[in-house]
């Protein structure tokens, strides 16, 4: 069908807060649609439509409303993607920054992680991980940022870089007060079901003594006692305990365990779990982690 002759897919006409499209950008629109694309860069739109400037199309989408603008220069979002076009949730700016710039050292982090791979039922907002002393980009800005380098590879969503679990279990040992716990006795066992063994201890070569015993001790109240007693028995050597989780945590009221927890296992005085940790949903009454009967 010739560009000019050419009709607007049928789920488009009358899309909310778009105005219609005639002549060659009926099949840029089109084709948009058809290729599930959120996000249109100068380059897809130069490949689309051959022979035009890609930023005159830019601007005669975005005066449509076809296209809206992003934070990353030379990107925009395309407002008639399907809500089933493979897109993560709230990351559509990292998604932007990526395609433009693949070696930006940013991915998907902290508690969003467990949350995108269904462990975590409840909504938390989109963050992301950034190596200490890298500058984050101007238009990542607005997404919260924990601050690790991994030292394994990232997985994948739908083309974004993302932590491992193995790294997300490191990162609550190490950075305890840089995540929210309320919630932490809903999704845990999920994180180190999924752990492997590894991976794990890639992850935390040459970390300090005390983050092998509390990511060993995690894994522990997570239902995989096997990974703690590996990490117990090939943490480092180099000073001793007790290592304390959770300082901050340790004034707060009416903790639903006696704390603090000690474990002379792993070095461990841990004011945090006792004071967030409920039991799971359908499996009252209250028990406490076996982990902690062994103190």
């Amino acid at each position: 069908m010739r560009a000019h002759t050419a009709e607007l897919h049928p789920d488009l006409v009358d899309w909310p807060d778009t105005q219609p499209v005639r002549g060659a950008l009926v099949p840029v629109v089109n084709t948009l649609r058809d290729q599930d694309r959120v996000i249109a860069t100068l380059g897809d739109l130069a490949e689309l439509l051959p022979g035009r400037a890609p930023e005159s199309i830019a601007r005669a989408l975005r005066e449509a409303g076809w296209l809206f603008p992003m934070r990353t220069r030379g990107v925009w979002g395309f407002s008639g993607a399907r809500l089933a076009a493979p897109s993560v949730a709230g990351y559509l700016e990292l998604h932007a920054r990526m395609r433009v710039r693949p070696d930006t050292p940013a991915c998907i982090a902290g508690k969003t992680v467990a949350m995108l791979r269904g462990w975590l039922r409840r909504p938390v907002g989109p963050a992301i991980g950034m190596p200490p002393g890298e500058a984050t980009p101007r238009c990542l800005s607005g997404y919260a940022t924990h601050r690790w380098e991994p030292q394994i590879g990232l997985d994948e969503l739908h083309g974004l870089p993302m932590w491992k679990p193995e790294t997300l279990l490191c990162y609550m040992a190490a950075r305890p007060s840089r995540l929210c716990w309320e919630d932490v006795s809903e999704w845990l066992w999920a994180v180190c079901e999924n752990l492997d063994v590894d991976l794990l201890l890639a992850e935390l070569e040459r970390r300090p003594r005390a983050v092998w015993m509390k990511t060993g001790y995690l894994a522990d109240v997570g239902e995989r006692p096997d990974l703690g007693s590996a990490l117990v028995a090939a943490a480092p050597s180099g000073g001793r305990g007790p290592y304390v989780l959770g300082w901050r945590e340790r004034q707060l009221p009416a903790p639903v365990w006696e704390s603090p927890v000690r474990l002379s296992r792993y070095e461990i005085v841990d004011y945090l779990l006792p004071t967030w940790w409920y039991p799971k949903v359908g499996f009252e009454p209250f028990e406490p982690p076996k982990t902690w009967e062994r103190s």
